[in-house]
């Protein structure tokens, strides 16, 4: 600094420049970008799999980026020609819009019209038939939607105009922004790109309710998928009986068609692990022809290393 301001750069110093957008102003905290980016993993999870019915063929979609930015950012980052939908979320007022790239566009139109899903060579705006076909698989994305705000929002999304120029796409105020979703999808072996664009203006309603009020059910709707989640995990349960001392010699003595006598009663309790650690004591039975055992009471605490 000098008395008088900035000491200015001199001749051929390098020097970086911040872009700083005064007219810009945020509008959502990270919270709310969490918040959002958690209800969108079940809308990857639902997209996927209602895709894979559609095309026969397993597709891999994952949510890549959540961010907000200024609505005319988005709508610039959009190329000529491009593969537009807009979308409507009644009883919100407004539009959004879900741009598919080209190359994947194409690969889907490929394939469900029985090709290996490759997409072309050139550059060019979608036909008419291609414009069709490619609506059943946005429509499924669209709907899909409301899996992402269900936990919030019962919201009614439904497909609107296809538009195949930026130059048409719907325009905002100035400052507006949007929450942009980037979406990662991998078809027949083709890495292509899906952005899902959220007015803020169109769900700020929504946003502001989901965080903060009754946070209390939003805790327990995670807790519940959760749950229900690792009662899938299969474990593995193991039984046995409780050891028997046997002496060195008597072991080493033993040879094919000898009877080891163990110091169990047919009356005993077993040992009951599951992944290891013994959790419960039961008896041994059977049940329609197979080996079984009857719970009869729990360890409290448990016992871990069951070999021990």
């Amino acid at each position: 600094m000098t008395e008088t301001g900035i000491t200015p750069a001199t001749s051929g110093e390098k020097v970086d420049i911040v872009v700083w957008d005064f007219g810009s102003s945020k509008r959502l905290e990270e919270r709310h970008l969490r918040a959002i980016e958690r209800s969108h993993g079940e809308f990857a999870r639902k997209v996927s799999v209602g895709l894979a019915g559609i095309l026969r063929e397993y597709v891999e979609v994952e949510i890549r980026e959540i961010a907000e930015v200024p609505w005319d950012r988005l709508i610039g980052e959009i190329p000529s020609p491009c593969a537009v939908f807009k979308f409507t979320a009644t009883p919100l007022e407004g539009a959004g819009i879900l741009h598919i790239d080209l190359a994947l566009a194409f690969a889907v139109v490929d394939k469900l019209l029985g090709g290996s899903g490759k997409p072309i060579d050139a550059t060019r705006e979608l036909t008419s038939i291609e414009q069709r076909l490619l609506t059943r698989f946005v429509e499924h994305i669209v709907k899909s939607m409301g899996n992402a705000w269900g936990d919030h929002a019962k919201l009614s999304f439904a497909i609107g105009d296809y538009i195949s120029t930026p130059e048409f796409l719907p325009t905002l105020g100035l400052n507006d922004s949007a929450i942009r979703v980037s979406v990662a999808m991998k078809l027949a072996g083709l890495n292509g790109s899906i952005t899902i664009g959220y007015p803020y203006l169109m769900f700020e309603p929504i946003i502001k309710a989901f965080t903060t009020s009754q946070p209390g059910k939003r805790i327990a709707a995670d807790r519940a998928r959760m749950e229900a989640f690792l009662k899938q995990v299969s474990l593995p349960v193991s039984v046995r009986l409780t050891p028997s001392m046997v002496s060195l010699k008597h072991l080493l003595s033993l040879e094919p068609g000898d009877v080891l006598l163990l110091d169990n009663r047919v009356s005993d309790e077993v040992e009951v692990a599951v992944a290891g650690t013994r959790l419960y004591m039961g008896r041994p039975g059977s049940v329609d022809g197979r080996i079984a055992v009857k719970i009869t009471r729990a360890i409290e605490g448990g016992i871990s290393d069951v070999n021990g």
